[in-house]
């Protein structure tokens, strides 16, 4: 028995259709995937940030007096949002944080050193080793402050950044934009979420 080619003129004829037909399955197949791909996006990687800054001068009350940083302007909010006062930024889901500042502290008006304390406050209470000291030298010497901390949130909390400082005219300083540069916020604060 001999065997042979076999050449259906079915299969010629209607090969136009067997195209369209597995194009359509192919692109249906892409979907699935492309709705997988977001699906997992959505569910691993986490989007939730907040950007906050003060656009003014902030002076602590009294020396050695545990004092807010406050932000009176919010640049973007998804998941994270300022509350009242205006120093608590609230997160609204649960996961872990990236906690980034800046601030800007001028020694404004005698020749002596002064220190300031920074830190970062838990719905109310200190968190354990957050704090950090800046030694400010002398009159109109300004220090630029800038670091991060990370944690984790367990949803409807709060956090505050917090000062104290032994000279009560060490300030955070903000200056108005000029022709030369823009505006000089005293305070940053971003809030990323980096993990569920």
């Amino acid at each position: 028995m001999a065997f042979t080619r076999n050449i259906s003129p079915y299969k010629r004829t209607n090969q136009p259709a067997f195209e369209e037909s597995y194009k359509y399955w192919l692109e249906e197949e892409l979907k699935k995937i492309e709705r997988s791909v977001e699906t997992m996006q959505e569910t691993y990687n986490p989007s939730y940030l907040g950007s906050f800054k003060h656009t003014v001068n902030q002076i602590a009350p009294a020396i050695d007096t545990p004092t807010p940083v406050l932000f009176n302007t919010i640049e973007y909010e998804l998941g994270v949002h300022r509350g009242t006062p205006t120093s608590r930024i609230y997160f609204e889901h649960a996961g872990y944080y990236n906690l980034e500042f800046s601030l800007q502290v001028l020694r404004a008006g005698s020749a002596s050193a002064s220190d300031l304390h920074i830190w970062v406050n838990y719905n109310g209470s200190p968190v354990p080793n957050s704090a950090t000291k800046v030694h400010v030298k002398g009159n109109n010497d300004l220090e630029f402050v800038s670091w991060n901390f990370t944690g984790r949130s367990f949803g409807n909390d709060y956090i505050e950044l917090m000062w104290a400082t032994t000279t009560i005219d060490t300030i955070l300083t903000a200056e108005a934009a000029t022709a030369i540069y823009p505006a000089m916020p005293s305070a940053r604060m971003t809030l990323t979420q980096i993990a569920i």
